[in-house]
C-alpha cells in the first residue's frame, strides 16, 4: 500500500523538478499509468474522477509546454488568498484589497528607513538574546555572560567525554588563559 503512494509523491517530485530530460519524461509517462492502476486497487471506484486521469498528461505537458515552476500559479494563489484575507469592505473587495496592499508597501518600506521599533511582516524578533553582564573583575570572561533558559528543564550529567569537551572549550575560549597557552 505504501509503495504506490510513494511512486506517486515521486512522480510529482519528479515533475516539479528544476531540471528534466526527456528520456525521464517519457520513462514517467509509462510509469504513472503503472501507479494509477495499483492506486486502483486501494481507493474505492467513487474516488476515481477525471482529475485522476489527468495525472496521465502531466508528463506530456511538460514535454510540450516546459518546466511546471515557470507556469505555477501557486505564489499568486497564495498572494490573493492573502488579500482577500484582509479585505475589510465586503461590499467594494477590489478597493478594500488594494487599499490593503498599499498598506503593506507603505509598512515594509517605512521599517527600511525607521528604527526596528516598528513592527513589519520583515522584521524579525530577536530569541534568546541576553545582554551581555559585566561580572565582577575576578571570574573569567566565561563565566560573565548569563544564558537564557530554552526549552523543558531536565537534568543532564555529563559524561567525561563531554566534560573534556567542555573544558577544552573553557581553556581555548578564556581570554585570561590565552598568554598561558602561548
Amino acid at each position: 500500500m505504501l509503495e504506490p503512494l510513494a511512486s506517486l509523491s515521486e512522480y510529482f517530485k519528479n515533475i516539479c523538478a528544476s531540471v528534466l530530460h526527456e528520456d525521464q519524461l517519457m520513462k514517467m509517462h509509462q510509469r504513472i499509468t503503472i501507479i494509477l492502476c495499483k492506486l486502483e486497487i486501494i481507493f474505492p471506484p467513487g474516488f476515481w474522477n477525471v482529475m485522476e486521469h489527468l495525472l496521465v498528461h502531466l508528463a506530456q505537458e511538460v514535454y510540450l509546454c516546459g518546466l511546471v515552476y515557470y507556469r505555477w500559479m501557486y505564489p499568486f494563489k497564495r498572494f490573493f488568498k492573502w488579500l482577500k484575507q484582509n479585505t475589510k469592505n465586503k461590499s467594494k473587495p477590489e478597493s478594500s484589497m488594494v487599499i490593503a496592499y498599499l498598506m503593506y508597501e507603505i509598512k515594509t518600506f517605512g521599517s527600511y528607513y525607521f528604527d526596528t521599533t516598528l513592527p513589519s511582516m520583515n522584521s524579525t524578533i530577536a530569541r534568546n538574546e541576553v545582554p551581555y553582564q559585566h561580572g565582577p573583575p575576578t571570574t573569567f570572561i566565561v563565566f560573565q555572560m548569563k544564558g537564557a533558559l530554552f526549552g523543558q528543564c531536565r537534568k543532564h550529567h555529563l559524561t567525561q567525554a563531554e566534560y573534556n569537551v567542555a573544558h577544552l572549550y573553557m581553556l581555548l575560549n578564556c581570554n585570561e588563559v590565552q598568554p598561558y597557552l602561548q
